[in-house]
């Protein structure tokens, strides 16, 4: 009987731990869940635990008329919060990006709430908030979006020096003429100023010429990730694609990735990669780090391996991609940790390969 009673109990904790891995990921400060009556800014008033449904009326029209000049319009966002109450904010809205901005019919989006309005709510003044949506109004291109948001859940389970994204399913109302696309998943990006308090630090700006300041535990953290999701569009000394924040006392940067378009774990039909690495396509690996001491490197290896469980179980028991996408993206997950997993294949593919690539900026 007692045999029994405790296999249930590690059946039930094996679903509990499932459900946080899927839901309720560990942050800097305040790891628990945030509830409508402790949140402190607009970004936690959007986060769930599933994905939110949300209105945003705009001219459309113009937005992508004037695309490239990233000039703010007036723009309606509606939503209900926790309790039901139906929440309406006037906000401002530019679009954002570079490749995205040239090649996507649907640029992504940035949005700014009034910090008065902000402050008149009892909510701290992060008031700029980043959306991704999908570049064309298609079911393919919509799991494209679904593949990078589970690019930054990945990295929250690694870290919690992380993006923290709420997904959406957006619908845009175009009140300037019917060009809005239908309703599709979306995602919000939590204010870069939020990140870096919530972690104990403050963001940097400004180029970084000096790779002793960046060879870092974390910042092979974030080169072995990149490396996991196929990623080469960033790199560490113009800060491209790259938040950087400095915890408080310490003059050592922390990168903190974003931007996964061109992601091999992505796949984005538009992708192509940088004619300046040598791979023929976006879903070829190819890492990027400084090289490290032996015993620093197989650290940063055996916490990939550590969260090997959960990643690999986030990504399977995500609800929202189609066939295709579950398989393509566990296959590659998989393909990572096969190379991780053998000493010969760390060698070639990650010892043999450190810092090629990462040279100042002249």
């Amino acid at each position: 009987m007692l045999d029994l009673l405790s296999r249930r109990k590690i059946s039930l904790m094996k679903r509990i731990l499932t459900i946080i891995a899927l839901t309720g990921l560990p942050f800097c400060v305040g790891a628990h869940h945030v509830e409508q009556d402790t949140a402190k800014s607009i970004f936690e008033i959007l986060q769930r635990e599933d994905y939110l449904e949300m209105t945003l009326e705009l001219d459309f029209k113009d937005i992508l008329r004037h695309k490239q000049a990233k000039e703010y319009k007036p723009g309606m966002l509606r939503f209900q919060d926790k309790s039901g109450r139906q929440q309406n904010w006037d906000i401002e809205v530019r679009t954002r990006g570079n490749m995205r901005l040239q090649v996507c019919s649907l640029p992504p989006l940035k949005l700014r709430f009034s910090k008065e309005e902000l402050a008149a709510k009892g909510l701290n003044e992060h008031n700029n908030l980043k959306m991704v949506i999908s570049c064309r109004d298609t079911k393919g291109f919509e799991q494209y979006i679904l593949r990078e948001y589970l690019a930054y859940r990945l990295y929250n389970i690694l870290t919690e020096q992380s993006f923290r994204v709420q997904l959406v399913k957006m619908k845009i109302i175009d009140t300037g003429g019917d060009t809005a696309p239908s309703e599709n998943f979306a995602f919000i990006i939590e204010d870069d100023d939020e990140l870096a308090e919530r972690c104990g630090g403050k963001i940097l700006s400004g180029t970084i010429t000096s790779s002793r300041v960046l060879n870092t535990g974390e910042c092979e953290r974030f080169s072995l990730f990149q490396y996991m999701i196929g990623n080469t569009d960033w790199y560490v000394y113009s800060a491209h694609n790259i938040q950087m924040f400095g915890e408080n006392g310490s003059s050592t940067p922390i990168p903190v990735p974003y931007d996964f378009d061109y992601a091999g774990l992505v796949d984005a039909s538009y992708a192509v990669p940088n004619d300046q690495i040598p791979i023929a396509n976006i879903s070829e690996r190819y890492y990027q780090g400084f090289c490290r001491p032996m015993e620093d490197t197989q650290r940063t290896i055996a916490l990939f391996l550590n969260k090997k469980e959960e990643i690999m179980t986030y990504a399977a028991q995500f609800p929202y991609f189609d066939k295709r996408s579950r398989k393509y993206v566990l296959k590659y997950l998989g393909s990572f940790y096969k190379t991780i997993e053998n000493s010969k294949k760390v060698k070639r593919e990650i010892l043999q390969k450190c810092d090629r690539w990462l040279k100042p900026v002249n």
